[in-house]
């Protein structure tokens, strides 16, 4: 196998070269296809080494390779959706090339959302047709730094998680907007939004999941009309064959506590399976000395349930799960005792949330016939200051399809859904917030992929909002590779929302007593278009991926937030024409295997105008304006090094966020530029994991003072709500993994 692609620079040739010849020669590797039990290649099968930090997935061919394999025993863990999963007992010699052709049997019956094939390194599916990354399990595991979903994606590029330290409000942005338009599924059913969007994603553990599916633009069909900026499809993890318990503790700076353990037992024909996790941050950090805690103190639990069945031709599976949160940030003075305190600024952000889904699927003749059905329970007590915020919500997703293949290049999808969500709170606006919204749906979805080389994807929405609007949502995707190595994507489609005390995040890091939202505003509705282009050279070993995307969503009665001089208030108003435009970059070196540097970025802008003198109020006519509290430009890069020898894995990640525009009444027009720099150090040693964490490597603080005063007399920290105060935090960890059950 060729090491070197000639398609790569000179200087990458050289820094190969060099790499290549520090190599230890008695590193053993492992080579060769998978493919299925007809003998056909199979791409996107993982394969790992069981307690190594390393593997490798296959590539369109079938073809794989381990390389730099110390000698001695391993466990070769082989699996994909859709098929059975194999554990191989290894002995290595040193030096040794062992040729290996694994065959996988087709699993019983699938009931995930997604069959993942020719996988990308950096997650892209690229024989899909809409542009869809997958973030493996294993993947979220080593990038999360608590256990936590947020902090695993906080890395990638075209992802803003934007987390608010005080408020406790979280999301995850997409394509320059604010990450409400980004809608949260799991396992397909819509169970995240509004008061769950804001406030449930930072409870989400990577241990309950198999994977994330992350759609950017309106490419995905099967995500619905409110996800204008793009959409993430939470897979939940298979029920497992053997128990696990994974204990581990940070200490440095401050303390990290991590607790998740995994018990699997069968029920008669079925497996069950009860996970539970435990995740602490018990200091309040106030690094800076402003009296304001830097980082909160966070407590969150989580409890699952899973039980599965699998026949031939059919399957079944439920889940329940109960998740809470408590967190104290604020003045770090700050108690229980000082609830509705004017003196003491404080906030409390507690958190429970009930989830349940089913699903059922039958292997027909005619085609899959799949019921789906969730429920949400989301129950917030909070305090902000002297306000207390108290909201419930309840949120039901149904949902039936029938999926028919009519041959190996079309099938259609038709599915019936239908969702419900109920949201009270305590807040006394000048408008009501209290809403009840049910939305029956439609979904006819065709896939026409009439060679390797080219793809095509339709699809209408219909839905029915009651009480309002018949709306239709059309899509369309392309994928096109004129020559080997490149590859062309085009989107385009729709989206509409109504509009409510959600439909920005911006509501939270107010803390809701600063909002006003008038009950005449008129629907959003975008239009979305999308150009990618993508490239990449070289093998298994060595590889150079660039990959590009131009995005434009134009806005209809797009909601922004207005301040209102006279009453100190922040209001939520139509614009009459409104855009978000932008680029995406991203780049990928794999180096022999062990180096590997993963950049990129974003630049955008979302500006909004009035045209219409009833609409403008205060306003200039036909003035554009740049939205609050979007970031200009975003930056991304992460450097890796492997050494297998010794199990030990090195990665150093930069975050850049460009300035925002901040709402008036703040005391600042533009947030400052900020960049954190992290470095993480891991060593594998049997069950146990050691590493060593440097967050905020070089001890960046917020350059100016926090604290502003509002025209209401109201003091609040103008940091929340657009970028951290963190100074530098090391952290030392340990991590003990016992696992038991068949390795079969």
């Amino acid at each position: 196998m060729n090491l070197i692609p000639t398609g790569l620079p000179r200087q990458v040739l050289l820094l190969t070269a060099i790499l290549a010849a520090t190599i230890p020669g008695w590193a053993a590797r492992i080579q060769g296809h998978v493919r299925s039990a007809d003998g056909q290649p199979l791409s996107g099968v993982n394969l790992v080494l069981v307690s190594r930090s390393m593997g490798a997935a296959s590539a369109l061919d079938g073809s794989y390779l381990i390389s730099g394999i110390p000698a001695g025993r391993f466990i070769l863990e082989v699996s994909c959706l859709g098929y059975t999963s194999r554990r191989l007992p290894l002995a290595l010699d040193e030096d040794e090339n062992l040729d290996l052709d694994l065959q996988l049997e087709p699993a019983a019956v699938e009931l995930d959302a997604l069959v993942v094939t020719g996988r990308t390194a950096d997650g892209l599916q690229s024989s899909r047709t809409a542009r869809v990354e997958v973030v493996e399990q294993q993947e979220l595991t080593r990038a999360s730094t608590d256990g936590g979903l947020l902090s695993s994606l906080a890395s990638r590029t075209g992802v803003d998680t934007r987390p608010c330290a005080l408020c406790g409000a979280a999301g995850v942005g997409l394509q320059g907007l604010d990450p409400s338009y980004t809608e949260i599924r799991v396992d397909g059913l819509s169970l995240y939004g509004g008061l769950g969007g804001i406030y449930g994603l930072d409870g989400i553990g990577v241990a309950g999941l198999q994977q994330v599916e992350l759609s950017k633009g309106v490419s995905s069909a099967s995500a619905g009309s409110g996800a204008m900026a793009g959409s993430l499809n939470l897979v939940s993890a298979q029920t497992q064959t053997r128990s696990t318990l994974s204990i581990g503790i940070q200490g440095g700076d401050t303390q990290r506590h991590l607790f998740e353990s995994s018990l699997v037992r069968p029920v008669g024909r079925a497996s069950a399976q009860v996970d539970a996790a435990y995740y602490a941050e018990p200091d309040l950090l106030d690094r800076n000395n402003d009296g304001l805690s830097d980082t909160p103190s966070i407590g969150r639990g989580r409890l699952a349930f899973r039980l599965s069945r699998d026949e031939s031709g059919w399957g079944a599976r439920a889940a329940v799960q109960a998740l809470a949160e408590r967190r104290v940030a604020g003045d770090t003075r700050w108690t229980r005792a000082d609830r509705g305190s004017e003196l003491i600024y404080g906030r409390e952000i507690l958190t429970r949330r009930f989830e349940t889904t089913l699903s059922g699927k039958r292997v027909t003749p005619a085609g899959d016939i799949r019921l789906d059905a969730g429920l949400a329970v989301h129950r917030q007590d909070s305090w902000y200051g002297p306000t207390n915020y108290d909201a419930l919500q309840r949120r039901l997703n149904l949902r039936a399809g029938w999926l028919r293949t009519w041959s190996a290049a079309q099938s259609t999808e038709l599915a019936l859904e239908y969702l419900q969500d109920d949201y009270q709170d305590n807040l006394e606006l000048a408008s009501p917030t209290d809403r009840l919204v049910r939305v029956p749906s439609m979904l006819l979805h065709h896939v026409w992929t009439p060679g390797p080389q080219v793809g095509l994807e339709s699809s209408l929405r219909t839905e029915k909002h009651i009480g309002g609007e018949l709306v239709g949502i059309p899509r369309l995707a392309l994928r096109w590779e004129p020559v080997r190595d490149w590859q062309v994507r085009l989107a385009a489609g729709s989206g509409y929302r109504p509009v409510t005390l959600f439909s920005l995040d911006k509501a939270a890091h107010a803390g809701f007593d600063g909002i006003d939202v008038p009950s005449r505003l008129r629907p959003e509705r975008s239009r979305n278009l999308s150009a990618g282009l993508r490239w990449s050279t070289g093998d298994l070993e060595s590889r150079l991926t660039l990959d590009g995307t131009l995005f434009r969503t134009d806005f209809s009665d797009k909601v922004v937030l207005s301040w209102d001089e006279v009453l100190g208030i922040t209001r939520y108003a139509n614009a009459d024409d409104a855009f978000s435009q932008g680029l995406e970059l991203r780049a990928e070196l794999l180096l022999v295997g062990r180096w590997r540097l993963d950049a990129g970025g974003t630049w955008s802008r979302v500006r909004y105008r009035y045209t219409e003198p009833a609409h403008a109020g205060d306003m200039a006519l036909n003035q554009w304006h740049d939205e609050h509290l979007n970031p200009f430009w975003t930056a991304r890069a992460q450097l890796k090094r492997l050494w297998a020898e010794q199990a030990v894995e090195a990665s150093l990640t930069l975050r850049s966020t460009g300035p925002q525009v901040l709402p008036e009444g703040r005391g600042k027009t533009y947030t400052p530029t900020y960049h954190l720099l992290d470095l993480d150090l891991q060593k594998s040693l049997a069950n146990w994991t050691f590493g060593l964490r440097v967050e905020n490597l070089t001890d960046w603080v917020q350059p100016d003072a926090p604290l502003v005063t509002t025209a209401t007399g109201q003091t609040v920290d103008a940091a929340l709500i657009y970028g951290p105060m963190l100074g530098r935090t090391i952290l030392a960890r340990v991590q003990w993994t016992y696992q038991k059950g068949s390795d079969s």
